[in-house]
């Protein structure tokens, strides 16, 4: 009888991390391939929620982002309860609302017409403007108790610039980049 190595149940188990991001990631796609449905009604609401979000840097972007896409905002959704925002004594609900927008470039991920975004009502640094265009960092991301799971931006706002032509800027940051270099160091064209 042989006996197995640690080595050989470290290199499965590291083989099944990879599996399951790679899962996470096609189930994600493939809900958004799915029509889209209806966003909530309503307007998102900013809550006074302390929350501290740790910088990520282009690089860091790049590497995180499982969508990187080129869009214009088609509508916001109204907020929709995930959870207690803080101690469960505090009462206060935290909640996010969706994006939808068209996209026009699929920088990297599928290249679909339509997706939602996830945002968290967390700053009012996280708005959209409806007809507006911008280049979106994304990654799979589960809010709550996993209640509602999709894309949201990567770094929260960090991973939003808006889009003039083939340049990017982001407003929150100052961080500018070209779309076609962007696409270029991705590998899309």
């Amino acid at each position: 009888m042989q006996s197995v190595t640690p080595r050989a149940v470290a290199f499965v188990v590291g083989l099944l991390a990879v599996i399951a991001v790679v899962a996470s990631a096609l189930l994600a796609s493939v809900n958004q391939e799915r029509s889209l449905g209806p966003l909530p009604p309503g307007p998102p609401k900013n809550q006074a929620v302390e929350a501290t979000i740790q910088g990520v840097s282009l690089d860091d972007m790049k590497r995180r982002s499982h969508a990187v896409f080129v869009g214009t905002a088609l509508a916001v959704g109204g907020s929709e309860g995930i959870g207690v925002a803080g101690p469960p004594e505090s009462g206060g609900e935290l909640t996010v609302h969706r994006v939808r927008f068209s996209v026009e470039r699929a920088l990297r991920g599928n290249r679909v017409q339509e997706l939602d975004l996830i945002v968290p009502d967390i700053s009012e640094l996280d708005t959209f403007e409806i007809g507006t265009r911008y280049l979106i960092f994304a990654e799979n991301r589960s809010f709550g108790d996993g209640q509602i799971a999709g894309l949201s931006p990567t770094g929260y706002y960090q991973g939003t610039f808006r889009a003039i032509g083939d340049a990017a800027r982001s407003d929150r940051t100052g961080v500018s980049l070209s779309i076609e270099q962007l696409a270029s160091e991705l590998g899309r064209r």
